[in-house]
Parts: structure tokens; C-alpha cells; sequence
């Protein structure tokens, strides 16, 4: 250890007095007048320095200076000094000059402090660790210790620890974490020494692990069963172990099948009259202090042949059985199902294997056969399928294509994962690139970042149940560079008078792929022709016979040739009033105004009102206006039912006319009214081009 220590040293303020005496003296420093002394010296400090140091007197003579050799320049020395009077005082460099007032003679007290410092340079030596020490401990027989060791260096050196023990139990060492294994039942002192070193030096240390002894429970190390065909009993011998050397003891129970009785390690197995070839047998073996049961069913289905299965199995496991059976001619026996539910079984010479349906658990009852091409009997016996933790199955639903332009935002749905045991308790959404969990529900949104590129990620789904079993789908989402398309679904209009009411959509773009359009009418009764609602330029009929005019508000959606991104746009379009009544004798319904060059076509429905029958040329007058009030002349030979006779009560009639204009028309007003009452009130209909 290498330690740096700054000193600092105050000398204590000494004093010393000059006596100056009546003898004058000259105060030139040249004769010589002066009276100096040194401080430090190369050598022991000079007498009178010893002397000063114990308060002795100096002198000079009356009107003289008295010059003391302070030689501080270069060796970090600071001082000061005053007088108590009759003198002046004052420090050139290494001199300190002391001035008695003239014609004084007496005494002075001169103050001098001297203020010092140096460094102390302390050189290091390595510190040798200290381990801290463990006290005695105690485990049971059969357990594992544990501990962390504990060590102290000055210099914070890497320490290295290490252990050792006697034959009775193995040592782990990781970092400074201590594990002792005892042999199996062990117990008694196992001598544990612990070492601990910084690479220079070593530190040891020991302590006593005592282990405790505890009651070893007995085991059955095997089952011999020995039958006769002459006696229907199965005899089985036992093959008991304790541990400890205590006396065992046996006890078995059935289901009722069978009768047992039980001589030191034999157990005789007689059947009763419900025999059916096969019994379930627990055999409990007990020390005095503790017991184990060892469950398995007896297999004899005639005497002189036995075998043993299984009392339970694992769910979604397979269970294979040796039918190690002879009879007294050494004849082999073959086997057969007769019935088994909720299980498949394979018989391949001897063995017999089990394969319960998949998640099944419960009881299995399998029914047999058992032949030697001479005799047959049937036997049956039971294997209890015992359930066990299903995984869970993760679906995180389809691969999913989205653009950063416009809906970079996925719906995550894991509703389609499955637990057989329907205990899922965690749902989990992890971005593999970034392991960042971007969801804790089964169903959700997320935002994806934007990017000026194409881009591909990956989602790992992960559900858990509540064993802590868990199950992964991964959800690939390709998000590709495409700008969201614009949609324009024109300006708001008066449609003009004509069968069908036309949209127009063409002024939508999008840059970088082909669109599809969606148009829906949203407000009042009216509705696209099938298959109109998917054109760029729609159209719907315009309402018939309406006496006040109508808004419909339309929208238009377009998306992207792929689907991934949309906008959308509204219109509004008015329909005018298209049906009015002129003299309460003629209906007027104005089913179209078009033009072409300077020709103007009006379609009208004509319905007389009425009781008698009338001529449409003798009986209506229709003209058409321009923008310049400027009638247009009908051409009477265009057209259709222009010169319509005999038109019944009630009766609608289509009349097409034709009106030549000088110019054409930007604007036409069409009057209708009745011949037979030029007063009367007139039907207008306005129509703009």
C-alpha cells in the first residue's frame, strides 16, 4: 500500500530580545556595523540558534540594525515576525532586518513564526486477505448446503477461494458461492477447510458441517411372483430395503377381487369368486417410522401364468407392458383385443403397448384375450390415465402486409390460441429485432414506426398457462414504402336535369400505384345502380317527380392497388325540383335538358289531369329561353310525340322536343303551361349547362 501524506508544520512563535547597549555604532552595512546569524546550517544548528530557540538574549548596539539570515528561498520555508515596539521591522529575501529606533537602548521583543511543510511518501506492502470466519453448521441427511464465503483485502485484489473436504461429501465452488453435497445418507461431521487468495498471498479457515441422520423411508427393490397350474394362487415375494437396518413390515389391499395373506416378505394372492383374470394390488412396506406404497396390478388370467402392469399412466404418453407369460408346455400365448374406449392398442409378440387419445385422461378398461391355440380365457384389468400440464398453443393469426404511408398501425389478435387445460394466464407481444414487449393482451393496435424504406419485422407471440408452460407463433409483418393515395370526389354541384345523376372521381391520385374506388350515399333515399359503387365515374338515378329540392351526401373512398392505404373525399349534389303543376290541368316532370351545338333537347312527362282527353300540341305550350331571354325555335319535325293526340285522364306521355338556339345556350329556362289559360300559372324549370 502506497500512501502519500502532506505534513504541514507550524513551529511554535519563539521570541528572542535585543539589548541595545549606550555604545554607539555606525549603521553604514559596509564598516561591517551589522551582527548576522544563520538559522540552518549544513552542520548542528549553531549555539546561538539553540539559544534563541529558548528565548535568549541578543545583542546590538544603540542605533544599529540587528540582520538575521533566514535562508527559506527554495526550500518551502514561510515566516513571519514582528516587535513589540521601539523598532521597525522589515524581510529582504533570506535577511530579516531588525531597526531599533534612534538613540533606544533597552530591550526588544522580537516575534518570529515559522510556518513549514514536506511530504511523507509511505511505500506499500501487499495486506494479506482475511476470510471471514464460518461458524459450525447443520443440515438434514439428504440435504444440500449452501453458502456464500466472505473474504476482506485492503488493495481490492480478485480473490480466489477454494475448499476441500473428507470422502463424505462432494465440493462446488462458484465465484465465492460454497456448495456441499453429502454422500446419500450420510450423516454425521463432514470437515470442510476454505481457502482464500489474492494471487500473493493465502488466508484458510475451516468449520464443521454436521449432518443430521433422519428416518430413511424403506423401498421394495423388486417383486418375484411364483404360481403353480395346480394351485389358482399367485405367490409374491418381496425384496424390501431400509436403509437404516430396521425390521420391515408389510401390509397389502386390493379391490376386493382377491384374498391376500401375508407371511414375513410373502404375499399370497387367492382369488375370490368375481375374479376376473386380473386384480389391482398396494403393497405398503413401513419401517416403524415411515411407509412407501408400491401400486401395480396382478396379471393372471389362468393358473400357472402371472405378470404385472401399471396402475397409472401419464396422459399423452405411451405405455408398453411385457405379457412374459408360459404355461407348462412352454407353449407361447397369443393375445387379443376385444374392447377398449378412449385408447388405441398395439400387441406385437408380447408386449403390449398403450396410446391414449391425445389430452384424454381419466380411466382406461382394457379387455383381453389371452390364447394357446388350444384353450382361451378372456381377463380384463384398469390404468388410471393421470392428467398432466398441456402446452399451450400460440396463434398469432395470419402474416400481415401494411404500408408506412398511411396505416402503419396492426391489429394483433391471439385469440385463436388454444390451452387443452384452458388455464392460459399471460399473453405477451415481443418485437424479435428490438426484444422490446410491445403488448401484454390477447388482442390489441400498435403503431409502427415510419420509414422511407421497405421494411420486414418479426412479432414473437408467447402465452402462458398458469404451470408456467408456455407456447410461441411468430407473426410476420412486411411494411412496405408507399404514400397514401388522395381522394377527390369532385366539388359540390346542382345535378343537371337528366335520368341519372353523374359522379366523378378521376381527380384522385396516388402515386405510386392503381386505385380502387368505394363511393356510398349517405343521406336520403338513393342508392348505386349494382356494381356502379366501384367505378371511377358513377352514377344514380336522379328522384323522380320531387317537388322540393334534395342533398345527397356522397363519399368516395379510394385505396391503394394493394389495399394498404385509403383517403376519402365527400360531394354534396342537389337535385332540383323536377315536377310541377300548370293550371291544375297538366303535370310537367322534366326528365332531361341537355344540349348539343346550339340545339337544346328537353325530355318531359306529360300527364293529363283532367277529366277529358287532350291534344299535347293543341293543348301545352313549352319554350325554352337562353341566358339572353332569347327564345329558341322548335323544330317540329325532331323529336317524339310532338303532335300527341287524344292523352286520356291520368295518362303519362314521354315527349321529347328540339330547340334550335343562334348560339349556343349557357343557361335555358323552360316555361310550360296550358293554352287553354295563358293567365294561368306557368311551370319553370331552370337549367344551367
Amino acid at each position: 500500500m502506497k500512501v502519500l501524506i502532506i505534513f504541514r508544520i507550524y513551529f511554535f512563535i519563539f521570541s528572542f530580545c535585543l539589548y541595545s547597549s549606550v555604545f554607539s555604532q555606525n549603521k553604514d552595512y559596509i564598516n561591517n556595523n551589522l551582527t548576522q546569524d544563520w538559522i540552518f546550517g549544513d552542520g548542528p544548528e549553531p549555539k546561538w540558534v539553540i539559544e534563541l530557540l529558548h528565548g535568549a538574549y541578543q545583542n546590538v548596539k544603540e542605533d544599529n540594525s540587528y540582520i538575521l539570515k533566514v535562508p527559506v528561498t527554495g526550500s518551502g520555508i514561510k515566516y513571519s515576525a514582528s516587535v513589540d515596539g521601539n523598532a521597525d521591522i522589515k524581510q529582504d529575501g533570506d535577511y530579516l532586518i531588525i531597526s531599533p529606533f534612534e538613540n533606544f537602548n533597552g530591550t526588544i521583543l522580537v516575534n518570529l513564526s515559522l510556518d513549514m511543510s514536506f511530504i511523507l511518501n509511505v511505500q506499500s506492502v501487499n495486506d494479506k486477505p482475511i476470510l471471514s470466519s464460518i461458524p459450525d453448521q447443520e443440515i438434514n441427511e439428504d440435504e444440500v448446503f449452501n453458502i456464500k464465503l466472505m473474504a476482506k483485502d485492503a488493495e481490492v485484489d480478485d480473490l480466489t477461494y477454494g475448499a476441500t473436504t473428507d470422502d463424505n461429501a462432494r465440493i462446488k465452488i462458484i465465484d465465492n458461492n460454497l456448495t456441499v453435497i453429502p454422500l446419500p445418507n450420510f450423516y454425521g461431521p463432514i470437515n470442510i477447510s476454505l481457502a482464500v487468495s489474492d494471487g500473493k498471498t493465502t488466508d484458510e479457515s475451516s468449520f464443521i458441517l454436521n449432518v443430521k441422520p433422519i428416518n430413511d423411508a424403506p423401498v421394495i427393490e423388486s417383486i418375484f411372483s411364483k404360481t403353480e397350474i395346480k394351485r389358482n394362487q399367485v405367490d409374491l415375494m418381496i425384496d424390501g430395503l431400509d436403509i437404516d437396518g430396521d425390521n420391515l413390515i408389510y401390509s397389502v389391499a386390493g379391490d376386493g377381487g382377491a384374498d391376500f395373506d401375508i407371511k414375513s416378505n410373502k404375499v399370497t394372492v387367492i382369488p375370490r369368486d368375481n375374479y376376473k383374470g386380473s386384480t389391482p394390488i398396494t403393497i405398503t412396506t413401513s419401517d416403524g417410522k415411515s411407509s412407501i406404497d408400491t401400486s401395480f396390478t396382478l396379471i393372471n388370467p389362468i393358473p400357472g401364468l402371472s405378470a404385472f402392469a401399471p396402475q397409472s399412466m401419464l396422459e399423452d404418453e405411451v405405455l408398453s407392458i411385457i405379457l412374459n407369460m408360459k404355461d407348462v408346455e412352454s407353449d407361447s400365448f397369443r393375445y387379443n383385443i376385444k374392447k377398449i374406449d378412449n385408447a388405441n392398442i398395439e400387441i406385437n409378440d408380447n408386449q403390449l403397448s398403450i396410446f391414449p387419445d391425445k389430452d384424454y385422461y381419466g380411466n382406461l378398461t382394457l379387455d383381453l384375450n389371452i390364447s394357446d391355440n388350444k384353450d382361451s380365457t378372456d381377463f380384463s384389468f384398469n390404468i388410471n390415465v393421470i392428467p398432466q400440464p398441456d402446452t399451450p398453443i400460440a396463434n398469432a393469426g395470419k402474416d400481415i402486409m401494411i404500408s408506412n404511408g398511411c396505416n402503419s398501425k396492426i391489429f394483433l389478435d391471439g385469440s385463436g390460441s388454444f390451452d387443452p387445460d384452458s388455464d392460459i394466464s399471460s399473453y405477451k407481444w415481443t418485437l424479435l429485432e428490438s426484444n422490446k414487449v410491445i403488448l401484454n393482451s390477447v388482442k390489441g393496435y400498435y403503431n409502427f414506426e415510419k420509414h422511407d424504406k421497405d421494411i420486414k419485422q418479426k412479432i414473437i407471440f408467447t402465452v402462458t398457462d398458469n404451470e408456467g408452460l408456455f407456447g410461441h407463433d411468430t407473426l410476420d409483418v412486411n411494411i412496405i414504402n408507399d404514400k397514401a393515395p388522395i381522394a377527390n370526389a369532385g366539388e359540390n354541384f346542382i345535378a343537371p336535369f337528366n335520368k341519372y345523376v353523374n359522379l366523378d372521381g378521376s381527380k384522385s391520385i396516388d402515386g405510386d400505384s392503381d386505385l380502387k374506388y368505394f363511393w356510398s350515399i349517405i343521406s336520403n333515399n338513393a342508392s348505386f345502380i349494382k356494381g356502379e359503387e366501384t367505378r371511377q365515374s358513377p352514377k344514380f338515378k336522379y328522384p323522380s317527380e320531387i317537388s322540393n329540392p334534395m342533398d345527397f351526401l356522397i363519399t368516395l373512398k379510394v385505396q391503394d392497388h394493394e389495399s394498404f392505404c385509403f383517403s376519402m373525399d365527400t360531394v354534396m349534389v342537389t337535385c332540383l325540383p323536377n315536377v310541377d303543376m300548370a293550371d291544375s290541368t297538366v303535370k310537367y316532370e322534366i326528365i332531361k335538358a341537355d344540349k348539343k351545338d346550339k340545339k337544346v333537347y328537353v325530355d318531359l312527362n306529360i300527364t293529363n289531369k283532367q277529366l277529358w282527353p287532350f291534344d299535347f300540341a293543341a293543348f301545352t305550350l313549352v319554350s325554352v329561353k337562353d341566358e339572353r331571354n332569347k327564345l329558341g325555335q322548335i323544330d317540329p319535325y325532331k323529336g317524339k310525340n310532338t303532335v300527341k293526340y287524344g292523352i286520356e285522364n291520368e295518362e303519362k306521355v314521354r315527349v321529347e322536343l328540339v330547340y334550335e338556339f343562334d348560339q349556343s345556350p349557357r343557361k335555358i329556362n323552360i316555361i310550360c303551361k296550358s293554352t287553354m289559360a295563358l293567365n294561368a300559372d306557368s311551370v319553370l324549370f331552370v337549367q344551367t349547362f
